[in-house]
């Protein structure tokens, strides 16, 4: 009898290790068939060939010439091909408005921020005591139109009217962020925010630092290696996501590279008005180019002008990226080829990203995809 019900015991745990060892074989099929293709770097990056990525190349050898600096590609998760010194962290411009703008969504989701459309004077109150003649119209700047450009700080038109390309914005959107919004001293912006937030879960290898002076005077700039940003641009790529941990909602990745301002949205007339005193700059000026229907989120994405005009038409139509010092340091995001590439201290000249700018961009991304091997 004890014989019999030890039997039955074992046979019924064997139909249970079966049924479990199935379960986890078919998610495990379900994992790897719904990550064909996902490669994340771990410590390092897994590394192929140019010519196991479909690359060309001699023609990367000449890509890299002719921009020069520091910089890799990446595909598909791997890395491809390296120049210069990659892991050299960089002060990327301008090319680092997206990693502001990656924190505010990561603001709005932890609820440190209402919503979007919230007004930032609720952080920062001086606004609205700005421009009483203008109805005190900085009071109903949001945080949506900080992220596209359109509060139209120290310009006279209404916030969400117009569209401003502004550096004095971009300061003050860095300084209620990060020490209002996160509560971080300047100093400690590196350690307390952007490393635990962004660099360590997603493997930086080099860091991500804040650049807190210049001459005296806080910025709101980054310092990044080329190798770092391509994992941020791989971060977008992958819609938020990396490896299982989805360190921003797949819709705000979506959406940061996805919304652009309506083509027929006017620039700024660049009037002046009043501004918070002492108000810093991370950079030059106000009212410096056209959004042409391809500003998103603080990123550049491929769209179209009021004439129908693709920004740099030799891409792909769903290329994005980062750019600063006029395209001299980079980091662009081809998601339906799989590229992720970046690259800091380019010998490029140094243009706005306007006229010759946005054509010498244009020019990098061209050569870029003709060192791409089609495919038969």
């Amino acid at each position: 009898m004890s014989k019999s019900i030890s039997r039955r015991h074992w046979f019924r745990w064997l139909v249970m290790l079966m049924l479990i060892t199935s379960a986890v074989l078919a998610g495990w099929d379900k994992w790897r068939h719904r990550h064909a293709g996902e490669m994340f770097p771990w410590k390092a990056w897994p590394r192929q060939s140019p010519e196991q990525a479909g690359f060309d190349a001699e023609k990367l050898e000449e890509l890299s010439r002719q921009i020069g600096g520091y910089g890799c590609i990446t595909r598909n998760g791997f890395m491809v091909f390296e120049w210069g010194h990659p892991r050299t962290p960089m002060d990327v411009g301008s090319a680092g408005k997206p990693i502001i703008a990656h924190f505010v969504l990561k603001a709005v989701e932890a609820g440190l921020i209402p919503s979007l459309d919230s007004p930032v004077a609720q952080f920062e109150p001086e606004l609205a005591k700005l421009n009483a003649g203008l109805g005190f119209k900085d009071k109903r700047i949001t945080w949506r139109h900080l992220l596209y450009q359109t509060a139209c700080y120290g310009q006279e038109e209404e916030p969400g009217t117009a569209f401003d390309y502004n550096d004095f914005t971009m300061n003050l959107l860095w300084r209620v962020l990060f020490t209002k919004v996160y509560k971080s001293e300047p100093k400690d912006i590196s350690q307390k925010v952007l490393n635990p937030l962004l660099a360590t879960p997603a493997g930086f290898q080099d860091g991500l630092e804040y650049l807190p002076e210049r001459n005296g005077t806080y910025l709101g700039r980054f310092a990044i290696s080329a190798q770092d940003f391509c994992r941020f641009g791989l971060l977008y790529m992958r819609e938020g996501r990396w490896r299982e941990q989805q360190l921003l909602s797949a819709s705000y990745a979506r959406m940061a590279v996805s919304t652009p301002l309506p083509s027929k949205l006017p620039r700024t007339y660049g009037r002046h008005t009043e501004m918070i005193p002492g108000q810093l700059s991370i950079g030059t000026t106000d009212n410096q180019e056209d959004h042409r229907g391809s500003y998103s989120c603080l990123w550049w994405i491929n769209g179209l002008d009021i004439n129908g005009r693709r920004l740099w038409p030799d891409a792909p139509s769903d290329t994005f990226g980062a750019f600063g010092y006029g395209g001299n340091r980079t980091m662009v995001v081809i998601p339906s080829s799989g590229i992720v590439a970046s690259w800091t201290k380019s010998d490029l000249p140094f243009v706005v990203m306007s006229g010759e700018g946005r054509e010498q961009v244009n020019r990098a991304l061209r050569l870029l995809m003709n060192c791409v091997i089609p495919s038969k």
